[in-house]
């Protein structure tokens, strides 16, 4: 119930904030989509771990397909990371021991200690608290949290292999669209995502 009301509250921001042409259009569909999706994540955190693989996958290239200039990329894959952790407290699982065995680990002391540094960058008086300290602190925790995600799911040889075969397949399909891209040069909706900023336009 706690990740339903956070997308509730989060849907309420993006109407207020979204002309209701585009609300009706996109908002209603986003919604109903993303209520499933939430549902999943809170229930299965393998397929959760898949889902935000997937989606930062291709998410930038849905984004430039459809034209969805304003859209914040990175937020909604907070928003997943953050609802599929949600999943292991409504589920009520073990987290005391999860912790436990998961902060046990080195390669964990070190981010740990990393990720202290970071945070005390709070008290940098050339550090902007907005655009500086808190996106990077904001990232830290969303990468920490996937993390603890993915140490909950690979359980079993099994669900190692399985994550392997997954991300190989993402891979090769973007390998292949990389490839296609070289032959045959930018798509159309792809130039008309590069000239709509001309700083865009000129990096690339």
């Amino acid at each position: 119930w706690l990740a339903y009301l956070v997308l509730f509250l989060l849907t309420v921001f993006i109407g207020i904030s979204t002309p209701i042409s585009t609300l009706f259009a996109f908002g209603i569909p986003a919604l109903l989509i993303s209520v499933a999706i939430a549902g999943v994540c809170i229930m299965n955190t393998e397929i959760a771990l898949y889902i935000i693989i997937f989606y930062s996958f291709f998410i930038s290239f849905i984004n430039r397909l459809f034209l969805i200039y304003s859209l914040l990329i990175g937020v909604p894959s907070d928003i997943l990371i953050a609802i599929t952790f949600l999943g292991f407290l409504i589920r009520g699982a073990d987290l005391k021991n999860n912790i436990n065995e998961f902060s046990k680990n080195r390669i964990i002391i070190v981010l740990m200690i990393l990720y202290g540094y970071t945070a005390i960058q709070v008290f940098n008086p050339y550090g902007n608290l907005l655009t500086g300290w808190f996106p990077a602190v904001r990232k830290v925790m969303a990468t920490f949290l996937l993390l603890f995600i993915a140490f909950n799911v690979f359980t079993t040889k099994e669900k190692i292999y399985r994550f392997i075969k997954i991300l190989f397949v993402f891979c090769v399909i973007v390998a292949i669209y990389a490839c296609i891209q070289e032959i045959h040069g930018f798509f159309n909706f792809e130039l008309n995502w590069l000239k709509k900023k001309k700083k865009r336009y000129r990096m690339t």
